[in-house]
């Protein structure tokens, strides 16, 4: 199995609070959560540059 099939398989249904995830290194570790079907939860100190449509 590839490791990232076994991370998507872990964290399925998992909720995960992501903070500095307006940029950076938390920004890209709250997309691929999302995309490996986590539940994520974003924090940052810049209200106005969240978006999580991004």
């Amino acid at each position: 199995m590839r490791a990232a099939a076994a991370f998507d398989m872990m964290m399925d249904g998992k909720t995960v609070l992501v903070t500095g995830s307006t940029d950076g290194v938390g920004r890209y570790v709250a997309a691929k959560l999302a995309v490996a079907d986590a539940r994520v939860l974003i924090h940052g100190r810049d209200g106005a540059r969240h978006n999580p449509g991004r």
